[in-house]
């Protein structure tokens, strides 16, 4: 059976696989389909993603293997071993391996553990407190009756309408809508500028849900962990 011409075509020692034949690089091994060449490869038009860094990050935290799902970081294991050799080579202190083996205890217990904050000093930039970087720590909620949040929440009721309408008739049919609604979002008038006003202020943003019973609040799905 004929084999197809190659879409791709080295050009460069680069390119060429190291100790491979130069008269040789238009031969394609027999069986293996077009998607297992370099060419057909998903990093040509969206590079990033043919590698998940997911996997090295697992090891980040000193003895703490973590598994991250979806959004959440999850603690997959305990490096027991490793924290008892650390402790007794003085380089962990009691309390230290206390609390990994509180957190080991947990996952013998059946327990989940996730990460929902991470704080460090990031090396030779230093640490920082939040309000170098934020304009309020701790802002309130703006008051009943501010003109600018107001107008924050018309405006994000409008965008939610536009989705709900736009999706009800489906993708094509509904693209005005929808394109409606990604255009409010932005721009000098958007909910970003906005939501920007109330910032201003060092109100807390927020979005409040529609008195209506389209956008009532549900409950979330259930997490599934393999």
């Amino acid at each position: 059976m004929p084999t197809s011409q190659p879409k791709l075509i080295a050009r460069n020692v680069a390119a060429v696989r190291r100790f491979a034949d130069p008269s040789n690089l238009l031969s394609i091994t027999a069986g293996n389909p077009a998607s297992t060449r370099l060419e057909s490869g998903i990093g040509n038009c969206f590079p990033g993603l043919e590698c998940d860094l997911r996997n090295l990050e697992r090891r980040f935290f000193p003895f703490l293997e973590m598994d991250p799902i979806d959004n959440f970081i999850f603690l997959a294991s305990v490096d027991t071993d490793g924290v008892a050799h650390a402790q007794a080579a003085g380089d962990l202190s009691q309390a230290d391996a206390s609390l990994y083996a509180a957190l080991a205890d947990d996952l013998k217990a059946g327990r989940s553990v996730l990460v929902s904050r991470i704080t460090g000093t990031f090396g030779v930039l230093g640490s920082h407190s939040e309000s170098d970087y934020l304009r309020a720590v701790a802002p309130p909620r703006a008051p009943a009756g501010n003109p600018e949040d107001a107008t924050l929440q018309t405006a994000y009721a409008s965008l939610l309408n536009n989705l709900y309408i736009g999706y009800k008739k489906g993708r094509f049919l509904g693209a005005n809508e929808i394109n409606m609604a990604r255009a409010s979002m932005v721009g000098s008038d958007g909910i970003v500028a906005k939501a920007e006003g109330v910032a201003r202020q060092n109100f807390l943003i927020t979005f409040a849900t529609p008195a209506d019973a389209r956008f009532a609040p549900i409950d979330p799905p259930g997490l599934l962990i393999a």
